[in-house]
């Protein structure tokens, strides 16, 4: 006799039937549990140990190996930067929000990259504007001119020598502070 949904006896009172049935579903309820947590399990670590047992194709989502990380960089790195420079030649170091405008680095470091991209016009745009930003600094006054230029660092020299000059300089536009 297979057992069915409970059903109720003489007087509202469960029949073994109906326990018979709830045992069978608790039963089978758990075991369906266990087999859908041991899945999800399953498939969570494979998830997690496939970036590391795959050949990297690149940085991906979501499987990334965080290559910006790992990847070799060599020993030198290019920063497209503004600078201003005063009446005696020496640098003085431009904030982000003398660059572009904003206080974010990344944006200040792509805008320069694009006008240098972009050419001689872009450049002269973008450098009478931070000239124009540099002249109404208080902390720049001795500033006589901005240079849009990219520099390159000895990133293994930058940390453990303490050279913080770089180890080159090219410079793509140059305008008078007003």
């Amino acid at each position: 006799m297979v057992a069915g949904p409970p059903r109720r006896g003489f007087r509202g009172a469960l029949s073994r039937q109906s326990t018979a049935w709830r045992n069978r579903c608790a039963s089978t309820l758990r075991a369906v549990t266990r087999v859908v947590a041991w899945s999800v399990t399953l498939a969570l670590s494979l998830a997690i140990l496939v970036p590391a047992i795959r050949q990297p194709e690149g940085d991906s989502f979501p499987f990334s190996k965080y290559a910006v990380f790992s990847d070799d960089r060599g020993r030198t790195s290019t920063i497209a930067t503004a600078i201003a420079v005063d009446a005696d030649g020496g640098v003085l170091r431009l904030s982000p929000e003398l660059i572009s405008g904003t206080d974010e680095t990344i944006l200040a470091t792509a805008t320069v990259r694009n006008a240098v991209t972009a050419g001689d016009q872009a450049l002269a745009g973008l450098c009478g504007e931070i000239a124009e930003r540099v002249a109404t600094s208080a902390r720049l006054e001795k500033a006589a001119s901005v240079q849009v230029v990219t520099e390159r660092y000895d990133a293994v020299d930058y940390f453990t020598d303490n050279r913080h000059e770089p180890a080159g300089r090219t410079v793509h536009a140059d305008c008078d502070v007003r």
